[in-house]
């Protein structure tokens, strides 16, 4: 684009004929001749039709549904963890196979969580090795 010095921009505009206000103005058309004449006008001139890219409505799609897939699985896994973990802390069966005097089983449900206390536990086996 060629730039046009300020000097020459100011010399061209002081040459133009300012108009002549005496004379009277043209009367204001109706609504519908304007648009008709609007509508004349605007074909005349090129329209730029380039719009900023955008994406693709599959990759919205396919982001979209990976996050909600995601979403899914952390929320499952989360489940599935919550009841399984207070499954773990049950003691159904036990056999203590060592000399004891007392056992003790203690559950917290509010932590989900069980204490087994073995009393006066005899480590020492018959042929000497520590169970």
């Amino acid at each position: 684009m060629k730039k046009i010095p300020y000097k020459q921009i100011k010399q061209a505009l002081s040459n133009l004929e300012p108009e002549n206000e005496t004379q009277p103005k043209a009367p204001m058309s109706n609504a519908d001749d304007f648009r008709e004449d609007f509508m004349a006008r605007a074909r005349l001139i090129v329209q730029d039709t380039q719009t900023a890219p955008h994406k693709k409505p599959v990759n919205t799609w396919f982001l979209a549904s990976a996050c909600a897939a995601a979403f899914f699985i952390v929320a499952g896994v989360r489940m599935i963890n919550s009841d399984s973990t207070s499954a773990y802390t049950v003691i159904k069966s036990l056999e203590i196979v060592a000399s004891h005097s007392a056992v003790l089983i203690m559950e917290d449900e509010t932590k989900d969580s069980t204490v087994l206390w073995i009393v006066d536990m005899n480590t020492n086996a018959s042929n000497g090795e520590n169970i």
